[in-house]
């Protein structure tokens, strides 16, 4: 498929996302996974989007005389949203260093690049330290009009491991986390005896002791457990405590108050875009744009015809996004089950599960956790904003 110059940058059309350049692009992201796995994700999903999103790659004159794109290619992507602009993705080749001459040529390339519309605002998202260093630095020096707002740090990116499974309550980790077991649980822990666990038939001795330094003076109900650890509970019951218990196999199901299912497009835009705290009176247009295309995940009142009351989408850009529940509903679980759902189908799709959380958010963060996300990395977000002195100047035109 032809491409388009915008020296020196090379637009990829994205087509049907089979091109041989296209799918150049996606292995060179592939082996950078998984710091790479937001702009990964949204050269992916670029067919979906053809009007709005823009795939380029640049190869820097003063380090390189090949003109197609290979492993120090810079990637970029450009998604254009009615709400806040031009959103930007760069990837940078992160095993080249560059000399302070280069440096200053890729400043000067940015910056005098047609490839971005310097009349609009933008943000640049999820940046290394090092790209956010140069887009700092040409847009200060450059544009005298404009205000750039970098959030340093901003956000942490979490990735989901592909392979890595959901934690559900009742799992051996969920069980400890819980606060279900007192001081001397958690410490016992820390002390595993091998005889003790080994005698009971379990590898895990950790929570074998942890179960046995529990208060068994006072009757109890274990709830919603799996299988292994419902059997060390009972065999540490009637082995080591000789207590009577009695067990209730059940299954685990839905909430009865409750429905776990993506967002639909009418109740899912009024309230992804009434409740996200970057939202504009056009924040509509893209979300919409996102339900109709992309996952999601949504908790709704059973019965009930109102608007979910939890919900989350993957943005064009490659990030789950906009995460939100209701303040009557919060502390219930209902943003770990609309991600869970969310999480699932995008693992299904050939995308890799990515977040980003405010480093000092801990109920986000403690979600993320649960649900089997790991920390892949501190990045940046630069808002690009115009002056008051350079929107008068526009308006004027």
């Amino acid at each position: 498929m032809a491409t388009h110059e915008i020296p020196p940058f090379v637009q990829v059309p994205s087509g049907d996302g089979q091109s041989d350049e296209i799918k150049t692009i996606i292995t060179i992201l592939e082996k950078s996974l998984p710091k790479s796995c937001v702009i990964y994700n949204a050269v992916k999903m670029a067919p979906r989007f053809p009007h709005h999103t823009k795939i380029f790659y640049m190869n820097p004159k003063s380090s390189c005389a090949r003109t197609e794109v290979h492993s120090h290619s810079w990637i970029l992507l450009t998604h254009a949203t009615e709400d806040h602009g031009q959103k930007v993705r760069i990837s940078s080749p992160s095993s080249h260093k560059y000399s302070s001459l280069e440096k200053a040529g890729l400043v000067e390339t940015f910056a005098s690049s047609t490839a971005f519309n310097w009349e609009e605002p933008h943000w640049f998202d999820a940046l290394d330290a090092y790209v956010t260093r140069i887009i700092t630095k040409f847009i200060s020096s450059t544009w005298t009009y404009a205000t750039p707002k970098t959030h340093l740090p901003v956000a942490r990116i979490l990735q989901k491991n592909p392979s890595g499974g959901v934690h559900l309550a009742g799992t051996a980790k969920e069980v400890l986390k819980s606060g279900l077991f007192p001081a001397s649980a958690i410490e016992a822990w820390n002390t595993p005896s091998l005889k003790t666990h080994a005698q009971l038939g379990f590898k895990n001795a950790g929570l074998v002791l942890a179960i046995i330094a529990f208060n068994w003076e006072e009757p109890h109900w274990f709830i919603a457990l799996d299988a292994y650890v419902a059997r060390i509970i009972t065999k540490v019951s009637t082995e080591v405590k000789r207590h009577n218990i009695e067990t209730y196999p059940d299954t685990l199901i839905n909430y009865p108050t409750i429905q776990i299912k993506p967002l639909d497009v009418t109740h899912g835009t009024q309230f992804i875009s009434s409740t996200w705290k970057c939202a504009t009176p056009k924040t509509h247009l893209p979300v919409a744009r996102f339900l109709q295309n992309n996952v999601s995940g949504g908790v709704y009142l059973a019965g009930s015809e109102a608007l979910p009351v939890s919900g989350i989408l993957l943005h064009a850009d490659g990030l789950l996004s906009m995460l939100h529940t209701s303040e009557a509903h919060r502390g219930k679980g209902f943003a770990k089950f609309a991600m869970k759902l969310a999480t699932k189908e995008i693992l299904k799709s050939g995308l890799f599960p990515a977040s980003s959380v405010d480093p000092w958010n801990t109920p986000s963060l403690k979600t993320h956790d649960q649900l089997g996300f790991k920390n892949a990395g501190l990045v940046f977000w630069i808002m690009y904003e115009l002056s008051k002195e350079k929107l008068a100047v526009l308006n004027q035109q």
